[in-house]
């Protein structure tokens, strides 16, 4: 039986640089992206769950629902305090749906290196672009 080789894992690889935020906006964009990123990551986990019975599906489910309604929640208070809470929905369900096919191809190191960019550029240009947040990641 022939061995597959083993590929060592080079610095990029294992590198994930961590969205830190500087500042009490970027803590609160950085916290609702990331809510409803991973409701876009479950809602595709969901959609090609073969392997999940009923009770697993709906707590699933519920959970993402949960998290979904957080983000908007704290969405609605960032903006009563005068935080410009802005991402492209229509982006993070794009991206969701791509992070939700590397974490079953079990490229988690990728998922999240690609979640902190996306979380990234959200902020960026939620806060600082002076325009809504129409971000284009490059795949």
């Amino acid at each position: 039986m022939a061995q597959t080789p083993q590929r060592a894992l080079t610095p990029y690889e294992t590198q994930i640089n961590y969205f830190q935020p500087q500042t009490p906006a970027e803590q609160v964009t950085a916290r609702v992206t990331r809510m409803m990123l991973y409701y876009h990551i479950a809602r595709v986990q969901l959609e090609g769950a073969k392997s999940l019975n009923h009770d697993q599906s709906v707590t699933l489910k519920t959970q993402a629902i949960v998290i979904r309604r957080a983000g908007f929640r704290e969405e609605q208070q960032a903006h009563n305090q005068g935080f410009p809470v802005a991402y492209d929905d229509e982006l993070l369900r794009t991206e969701g749906t791509r992070i939700a096919y590397l974490i079953a191809r079990s490229d988690l190191m990728s998922a999240m290196r690609h979640e902190e960019m996306i979380v990234a550029t959200t902020v960026q240009k939620a806060l600082y672009s002076g325009e809504t947040a129409q971000i284009s990641i490059a795949a």
